[in-house]
């Protein structure tokens, strides 16, 4: 049977409903991690700004009905 994990406790998929996707468009890594993968530090805003019109280009945008 497959589940989604909450902090809560495993729930099934369909009771799920709208989630909010927590992503992150600024990051700075420590510099241990940082060289060890380059490409996981999130560092220019304006490779964030371009990356957030991709997403409302797609359809993304704020939810009010929260």
């Amino acid at each position: 049977m497959s589940y989604v994990r909450t902090v809560t406790g495993d729930i099934a998929p369909e009771a799920l409903g709208v989630t909010y996707g927590h992503e992150h468009l600024l990051l700075q890594l420590p510099p241990a991690l940082r060289d060890d993968d380059p490409d996981m530090c999130f560092d220019s805003l304006d490779a964030a700004l371009r990356e957030l019109g991709f997403f409302k280009a797609a359809g993304g945008g704020r939810d009010d009905h929260a």
